[in-house]
């Protein structure tokens, strides 16, 4: 079966926490993972039964989603998805893009995707310096992936507004369980399902260096470079060798919950009054252009000023 509704990101904008309270409905069936079936380079020839195998088996009756959260920014994948469902549902999350920039420049140091540099030092180089970002091409995803208005463009070109849910930050921390009630809504499932996960926060940010510089051991992934994307590291044929990579897993993550964590705080760095106003000029076109298509007032994502604390 394949799906009737996506969840498109932005990354970094709670798109996790909408996942989690959606997918725990009893009448949606959402796969655990981030479905990247529609995105470079998995897409491959667009069959539709890859995707339907991707997914697996749902129960009978069950609306069915998948979330990718690199979606929304990724320009090939509008006209995809498009093609094969032509009357899927959109759904989107947006956070003010300094904000989010900020969220995915630790995460993107947590995943080995950029060096470990202060917050101050790394956002320059990746505004100044074009070598840095020869040198690690996803630190362009830090910048471009906070452009909203020019990537929205791009799906209401081709879908309705009547299939789009968009909606901000903001909205899901003022009002959690109205926003997931809004969701359940336009999925077309019982608005009136109290989430168990309302108030969980998965994929919360390390901002410490030091925690960064030691979970960045675990065995987790390998980084294609040809690809830009995560690849699953090659099974081996030793069985040992996995149970090895398990406990050195999870010893990584149970020293940095059980000690780390405790050793060092965590707060949020807070920018410079002076980079902040060159983000905030870098996003100031695009969110006219956001505001236009929205028909909505983002103007308190382009007012300068001292950083304000965002712990997520």
């Amino acid at each position: 079966m394949l799906p009737s509704f996506i969840i498109l990101g932005a990354q970094k904008s709670a798109t996790s926490l909408v996942q989690r309270c959606i997918g725990e409905h009893p009448e949606v069936f959402m796969p655990g993972d981030e479905t990247r079936f529609f995105q470079d380079p998995w897409f491959g020839t667009g069959d539709p039964a890859s995707l339907e195998a991707e997914i697996a088996a749902p129960p009978d009756g069950r609306v069915v989603g998948i979330k990718r959260a690199d979606y929304l920014a990724r320009p090939e994948c509008p006209a995809r998805i498009h093609a094969l469902l032509p009357r899927a549902r959109l759904l989107a999350t947006l956070r003010n893009p300094v904000d989010r920039a900020v969220s995915a420049y630790f995460w993107y140091m947590l995943c080995g995707f950029l060096p470990l540099l202060p917050l101050e030092e790394g956002l320059a180089r990746i505004l100044d310096d074009p070598a840095f970002a020869e040198r690690f091409p996803m630190a362009r995803d830090i910048l471009e992936y906070g452009l909203y208005g020019t990537q929205l463009s791009r799906y209401f070109e081709r879908f309705t507004p009547e299939q789009t849910l968009v909606l901000t930050h903001e909205d899901i921390r003022r009002d959690p369980a109205g926003v997931i009630r809004t969701c359940y809504a336009f999925i077309g499932v019982d608005p009136l399902y109290p989430p168990k996960s309302l108030h969980s926060r998965p994929k919360q940010s390390v901002y410490s260096l030091a925690r960064l510089r030691f979970l960045r051991a675990r065995p987790l992934h390998r980084f294609t470079l040809a690809y830009c994307a995560f690849h699953p590291l090659p099974r081996s044929g030793a069985q040992c060798l996995e149970n090895a990579r398990w406990l050195i897993k999870a010893g990584v993550l149970g020293t940095d919950r059980l000690l780390l964590a405790r050793l060092f705080r965590n707060p949020r760095p807070r920018l410079s009054h002076a980079l902040r106003d060159r983000l905030i000029a870098y996003y100031r076109e695009d969110l006219g252009r956001l505001e236009a298509l929205l028909d909505r007032d983002f103007s308190p994502w382009k007012r300068s000023g001292p950083d304000r604390a965002n712990s997520t």
